[in-house]
This record gives structure tokens, sequence and C-alpha cells, in this order.
């Protein structure tokens, strides 16, 4: 059971959790096993496997009690059980493995006040035995201390501090107060009504002054809870707590001046709610993500303000792993993007002008040469005779391609600064230079 234990801490290799299935049925049919030979009236030697102990009070073999017995099988069964993945059985056991741990108490307490056990074959565990079951309890419980009862016990809270100041007190002066009390009766200071009375009052007063105790830290807890809640809702930063399934929990003053919401409408809503639609997808992705191992997140998003405006914000997210509740900051971003959209318009612009001006470059300067060429042919064809006029007409030709491909240059480079991605083509000088 303790190998099963130790291997279910852990992540382990999948051939482990074969192991556990194989060591937990053998547990399991151990206590089965002694339970048959209890109700069977038959000896199958399961306390005799390893050496022969006759019970020293009547003339049969030694046998572990029928509680020992059941005590197996519950161990077993949760470590078959927690082999095969069944969370959900992982509150029952609680319960049971708590239950499994009071018993072992018997043993430990009978023999620190000297009590005479009553033969009983039912009821009676060895000191060893109890020892064992004891170790696997406390493994159990403190296997994942945030989860289950463990929880309660070292978690943060109210309940965990209120735990922590009222169970270990008890489980330390309680049995100290009962043993004082039987070496009191045994030493002759009282008979047997006086050690009553002496535990009744003795009780009392432990109780009294740990539930005072626990009351003061209560109210400690309580006010600094409040001063808080207090920091939290007159906080300048728009602060939101929501649950893991998105519903809010607590906002901010802050959070209802930004976006023009009570605070009962806010915590009355879903996050999705207020975040624009377009956005719902992205953010409720970046949730999920959280919720699959990441801690912590950020992520832009545009929210719905009351009167129908939009406000650009940027959200830092945080989880709590123990209870699931994601902890966010919110910074308005709205002027710094309308800031950008003026800088993105101004440089569009300023691109425009610098392609306008290269326009009037190139009109002036390329364009104006095949002009001034086309006008001196044509002048030269008025005063030309016949056979020069067949030769300037083809210059005139030559000159009308030179035109065209300067006209689709120019359109080409326009389109090119619009697409800076624009793929790069080799041309060759030589060629360049002869058309020029």
């Amino acid at each position: 059971a303790g190998i099963c234990l130790f291997i279910l801490s852990g992540k382990g290799h999948p051939l482990s959790r074969v192991v556990v299935h194989g060591l937990s049925v053998m547990v399991i049919l151990t206590g089965i096993l002694t339970l048959i030979e209890y109700t069977g009236n038959v000896q199958l030697g399961i306390d005799e496997l390893i050496t022969r102990q006759p019970d020293p009070i009547s003339d049969k073999p030694g046998r572990m009690s029928i509680l020992s017995a059941l005590n197996f099988i519950l161990v077993g069964c949760y470590c078959w059980v927690e082999a095969r993945g069944w969370r959900r059985t992982r509150e029952v056991f609680d319960y049971l493995m708590l239950a499994c741990l009071f018993t072992t108490l018997y043993p430990f307490t009978g023999t620190l006040f000297g009590a005479v056990h009553v033969n009983s074959q039912s009821t009676n565990m060895a000191i060893s035995t109890a020892l064992g079951f004891f170790l696997f309890t406390a493994g159990y419980f403190l296997q994942q201390p945030y989860r289950g009862f463990s929880s309660l016990l070292f978690t943060s809270n109210v309940a965990g501090v209120i735990l922590r100041r009222i169970l270990l007190p008890l489980a330390v002066l309680y049995p100290l107060l009962a043993f004082l009390t039987v070496q009191g009766e045994k030493a002759g200071l009282y008979n047997s009504e006086g050690s009553m009375v002496f535990m009744l009052v003795t009780s009392l007063a432990l109780f009294t002054t740990i539930v005072l105790v626990a009351a003061q830290t209560i109210n400690r807890i309580d006010d600094e809870r409040e001063q808080y809640k207090q920091f939290f809702k007159l906080s300048s930063e728009v602060l939101m707590i929501a649950r893991s399934d998105g519903t809010i929990g607590l906002v901010s003053n802050a959070f209802t001046r930004a976006l023009g919401y009570s605070s009962q409408e806010g915590t009355a809503n879903s996050f999705y709610y207020f975040v624009h639609p377009g956005d719902v997808e992205e953010v409720r992705a970046q949730l999920d993500r959280m919720k699959q191992g990441a801690s912590s997140g950020s992520i832009q998003a545009r929210m719905n303000v009351k009167d129908g405006s939009l406000r650009h914000f940027i959200w830092s997210f945080t989880q709590d792993r123990r209870s699931g509740n994601v902890y966010a900051a919110g910074y308005d971003i709205t002027e710094i993007k309308e800031a950008q959209q003026v800088r993105i318009l101004a440089n569009k612009l300023q691109r425009q002008n610098e392609q306008l001006e290269s326009f009037a470059h190139i009109a002036s300067h390329n364009l104006r040469s095949h002009v001034g060429n086309l006008s001196s042919l044509l002048q030269l064809h008025k005063e030309a005779d016949l056979a020069e006029q067949s030769v300037l007409l083809g210059m005139v030709q030559k000159v009308t391609g030179h035109l065209k491909d300067t006209l689709a240059d120019l359109i080409e480079s326009l389109r090119i600064k619009e697409d800076t991605d624009k793929e790069r083509q080799q041309i060759y000088f030589d060629a360049v230079l002869t058309k020029t």
C-alpha cells in the first residue's frame, strides 16, 4: 500500500499504474480473505505467511482484527480507484480515510493511558498495524495538500486559519488533559467521579479558551478583509475578480467609472458581456489557456461602454490555482490607440505627398523629354521631303514607344510604394543603357 501511494504521488511511467493495480488487488484480497476467515470459521493462513505466532490468550493462530481487515480493504480500494483516475470519488475517500485515521488512535491512546483492552478480535489492533495505517492516511492527506479536506487545513482563507487555531491545540492539549486526569485518579487525588468532574471543568476551560482565541482571529480577519475590500473598491485602477466561469465577483469603482455601469450591474453579468463581440473569442481563448496551465497573461480588447461607445483596454490576468478565480487589472489605452491612428494617417498622407512629388518630378523630366522629342520630330517632318518623312515617322514611333514605357514605369513605381513587399527582379545594365 505504501508503494502504491508513493507511485500515485508522482506522475510516473504508465507501466507504474499497472503495478499499482496489481498491488492494490493484493491489499484488498488480504482484507477480504481475513473477513472470510472470520465469517466462514476457516484458517487460510493470511497472518502466517511469514511466521507462526499463536494467540497467547486462545489456542487459535494469530489473526488481524476485523477492523484491520476493513482498513486493508479501504486502503486497497483507494489505491485501485486512484490509479483508474476516478477523481469524483475523492470526497468519499476523504471521509473513509478520516475514519481509518481515527481507528489508529485507539491502540496509541490505550497504550498511553494503560487501558486494559477487552479481549475482542473484532477491534484489537497491534501498535505496529496502527502505525502503518496512520502513516498511510497521513501520506494520503499530505499527498496533495490543496485538495479535499487537506485544502481546508492548509488554505490561507478563514476556514484554514480557524481550523489551525482550533484543531491543532485540541489534538495536543486534549489528550494531555485526559492523560493528566487518569494519572490524577491513579495517584489517589480524587475518585472516578472526581476525575469526571476534573475532566469536565478543564475541558470546558480548554474549549472556551480555544473558542475565544478563534473568535478573536475571525474578528481580525474580517476587519482585514473589509479593509482589503475597501482598498480594492477605492483603487484608481480598473480591477476585477472573475470566477472560472467568467462571472464577475467584485469590481473596483474605477471599473464602473470607466465603463459607466454600476457595481451591481458589473457583478450581475459575465465579463464577456462587457467585451466587444468581435473580441470575445480571443478573450475566451486566453482564459482557456490559463485554465490549461498558464498562470497569467494579457490581452487587448474593446470594451462596451454603457453609453454605446467603445474603449480600448489592455487586461492583465492572474489566476489563483486553488480557487480558480481570475484577478484582472485593466488599463484604458483608448487615447493611445487614437494617437496611433492619427500617426498612421499622418504617415500615409506623407507617403502620398512624397509620391506626388515623385510623380511631378518624373512628369516634368522624363515625360518632358519625350514630348520635346516628338515636337522636334514633327517640326522636322513638316520641312522634310517624302523620303525623309518616312524616316522621321519611324523615329516618332520609337519615341512614342519610349513614352508608353515611361508611363508604365510611372504607374508601376506608384504601385510599388503602396506594396513594399513586392518581389525584386534582376535587370541588365547594358540592355537599359542601349534602350536609353
